[in-house]
């Protein structure tokens, strides 16, 4: 586990879900865009990022 030191909380003071992803959330993104319900999904950029381009 990583500690929380004052670069932890530098770090992600911008990111509003105020962590960093972890990599099962990613995989599940991953997993919806190659399965059925995803199969109207074209030409889209999806952002898995905790808020982080929407926050600026």
């Amino acid at each position: 586990m990583w500690r929380r030191s004052n670069r932890w909380r530098v770090e992600h003071r911008g990111i509003p879900a105020g962590r960093y992803g972890r990599p099962e959330e990613f995989a599940a993104v991953a997993a919806f865009l190659c399965g059925e319900p995803a199969s109207f999904v074209t030409g889209s950029r999806i952002g898995v990022d905790g808020g982080l381009i929407a926050g600026h």
